[in-house]
């Protein structure tokens, strides 16, 4: 009963969920053609489901080979997190099981897969008997339990899209993206981490919050003895004024990173000044700047491992309308949230941008269903009271419409907001509590955009519409 894989993708390469991972399958014939092939898919290290194929692709002598796509099982299984946007830290969403820490990481936009393949025979009364020892799926009540095969290589799948137009290999895709060099700073491209963004740069005003997306490769950080599977390293501030002079530059205490792993960068304000409360007085005078993770250990001097891409401060007026309208404004607890709205949306690698837009229009739309109910007593006294005609199947909900100026090098980066299947406003807290900011959702509505046009055109103003996911809670009787 020999079975094998013939090709599978390579050990810990990252593959996009969204793109066909097909597993190319031989059977020597030993025990017959069998009638069905079973690839037992592990994520994690944990038996999630069996995808099965009973047709040959082709046959070469006694060889029959087979093949089975379970992109399909990773998109299922593969979730992304709702990220705390206030956090002042360099938080892990994903560290592969085992890794110290991983207890506290949640497991998120990224997991460990390897699959094991088993063959079957079947008799001369048609009962089919699959091989080896089949794995069972977790319930409620019990984990899964493993089963046997010939195993693949491990490698990762992310919850990322890779396009028509992108490279082929995620690997590729993503270090096209890659900051390379930064004023008076040059990347060290031999360390294997990479943004999970396309953002070629960012702009915030001083009261936004931000977290980028980055993912460690296997054996990911370049040191003195060769690739590291995790290194001790610091957040590094660098601020830049208009004429970009180098105005002030800050490092955190050391923080340990692995390989295999997604992380964020902080890159609000608030979450800076939270980590380097003294840059706070530098603020006003500067134009841009960088965060990014510096190697301090086991290379030759401090080398720069990942860097965000320039991100702006903005001078201009902070819009007129805040993103969206609460109850409590100007009452006891008055909100003062930003004036700009603040668009948050899962990008095509499966992470989370935000883009900001200064002008906003709301409307709120109603719906209902209308009711009758006969007035059979005399309108005498309280009976004047009852009700006849009335409304019923109440729905109420803010439509908004946000407007902003872009140039032509934006709009790439903007699509993906306009497709994004999660989309959230920046939101300051009502009530006070941690977090300070968080991300309420909202839909975006389907609509036709110009993102190209042939007259010379470098700045294109488009608006987005999009409604609360949750809608007003109307009170029944």
């Amino acid at each position: 009963m020999a079975i094998g894989l013939v090709l599978d993708g390579g050990a810990f390469v990252l593959q996009a969920a969204y793109t066909p991972y097909v597993l190319t399958i031989i059977d020597d014939g030993s025990t017959g053609v069998p009638p069905v092939i079973y690839c037992d898919v592990y994520f994690d290290g944990t038996y999630y489901k069996t995808v099965t194929t009973q047709s040959i692709v082709v046959t070469v002598g006694g060889d029959t080979f087979w093949q089975v796509d379970i992109s399909g099982l990773a998109q299922e299984y593969l979730k992304t997190k709702i990220i705390d946007i206030t956090t002042g830290s360099l938080p892990a969403v994903y560290l592969p099981p085992g890794t110290i820490g991983s207890g506290t990481a949640t497991l998120y936009g990224q997991c460990q897969c390897y699959c094991r393949v088993r063959n079957s025979t079947i008799d001369s009364y048609g009962v089919v008997t699959p091989g080896g020892t089949p794995p069972v799926q977790a319930t409620v009540d019990s984990p899964a339990v493993a089963g046997d095969g010939y195993q693949s290589n491990t490698f990762y799948f992310v919850n990322a899209a890779l396009q028509i137009t992108d490279p082929t290999s995620m690997e590729a895709d993503v270090e096209s993206y890659r900051v390379k060099i930064f004023p008076g700073t040059v990347v060290n491209v031999s360390n294997k981490v990479y943004p999970l963004s396309y953002a070629s740069k960012l702009r915030v005003y001083k009261n936004d919050w931000g977290m980028f997306p980055i993912i460690s490769l296997n054996k990911a950080f370049i040191t003195t003895s060769g690739m590291a599977t995790s290194i001790i390293g610091n957040l590094r501030l660098a601020m830049y004024d208009n004429s970009s002079s180098l105005i002030y530059a800050v490092e955190s205490s050391p923080i340990t990173v692995y390989s295999d792993s997604i992380y964020l960068l902080p890159y609000g304000v608030p979450n800076l000044i939270a980590i380097f409360p003294l840059m706070a007085p530098f603020i006003d005078a500067c134009t841009v700047y960088y965060v990014s993770f510096i190697n301090v250990t086991n290379s030759p001097g401090a080398a720069t491992v990942v860097s965000t891409p320039p991100i702006y401060i903005e001078k201009d007026i902070d819009g007129v309308i805040p993103g969206v309208t609460s109850l409590l404004q100007g009452a006891i607890v008055p909100i003062t949230p930003p004036l700009h709205t603040r668009l948050w949306f899962q990008n095509y690698l499966g992470q989370f941008d935000a883009w900001n837009f200064i002008e906003r229009i709301e409307s709120h739309k109603v719906t209902s269903t209308p009711t009758e109910k006969g007035v059979n007593v005399a309108p005498t006294g309280f009976n004047r009271s009852l009700i006849g005609m009335s409304r019923n199947n109440i729905r109420g909900n803010d439509e908004s419409t946000v407007t902003g100026l872009f140039n032509e090098s934006d709009l790439p980066f903007i699509k993906q907001l306009l497709d994004s299947a999660k989309g959230f406003i920046e939101f300051t807290s009502p009530d006070g509590s941690s977090p300070a900011a968080l991300m309420l959702p909202i839909v975006i509505t389907d609509a036709s955009y110009d993102t190209q046009s042939w007259d010379d055109r470098y700045e294109y103003r488009i608006s987005v519409k999009y409604v609360l996911s949750n809608e007003y809670k109307v009170v029944r009787n």
